[in-house]
């Protein structure tokens, strides 16, 4: 995932996500707080212990299951985790990007950074439709950049938003195809009617190890 300011442009896009809108990263923080029992209240001595042995048992069979389903929604958008050489297919200088990622409670969300600049914070929300995802991109000024969709199908992973104008509708697509856990071929693209597309901008990322 490449997420940077476009300087020529003048707002910011990314090379795996576009919505007139930026990526990047998140911090992890998570409270949890509860009422204790009164020391009084013994629960083993209330229920006995075959109670715990069952609570136990049920507890192992769930766990494995539930480790699996989170591992098929959140482990893929962990492979954008790291540091990244990108280089467009125009050619000029390539870019080293660096994604600090991390799952907040139900969210993910990835910092960019480039050339020790921080980017913005790409936010993904897991849809209840397996490999789809919602993104929300927030700036260093704390603007949100508009809603986007992110539709994971095997190693290709598509992005796509709408940026509306009056009357007038843009839409924008983002590929990014995987080979492997370390290259990434990505194309940003463009349409005006939301089926004849024009490629504006290609190229490879690769895993700095």
């Amino acid at each position: 995932m490449v997420i940077y300011m476009d300087n020529e442009a003048g707002y910011p896009y990314g090379h795996a996500y576009h919505s007139a809108g930026v990526k990047s990263m998140a911090n992890k923080s998570r409270a949890v707080s509860g009422k204790p029992l009164p020391r009084s209240y013994d629960l083993q001595a209330a229920f006995g212990t075959r109670f715990f042995v069952t609570i136990a048992v049920v507890a192992l069979a769930i766990a494995p299951a539930t480790s699996s389903a989170q591992d098929a929604v959140y482990g893929p958008l962990q492979l954008y985790d790291g540091s990244w050489i990108a280089t467009a297919s125009s050619g000029g200088k390539p870019n080293l990007i660096h994604n600090d990622c991390a799952r907040v409670g139900n969210y993910f969300a990835c910092q960019q950074t480039v050339g020790g600049k921080v980017g913005a914070l790409l936010v993904f929300v897991p849809r209840e439709e397996p490999g789809k995802y919602y993104t929300q991109a927030i700036g260093t000024d704390g603007r949100a950049f508009g809603r986007g969709n992110l539709e994971i199908a095997g190693v290709r992973w598509t992005y796509s938003s709408e940026e509306r104008d009056g009357d007038t509708t843009k839409y924008h697509r983002t590929t990014n195809a995987f080979s492997g856990q370390d290259r990434i071929h990505y194309e940003i693209s463009e349409s005006r009617d939301g089926t004849h597309w024009t490629v504006t901008r290609s190229g490879d990322e690769v895993r700095k190890k």
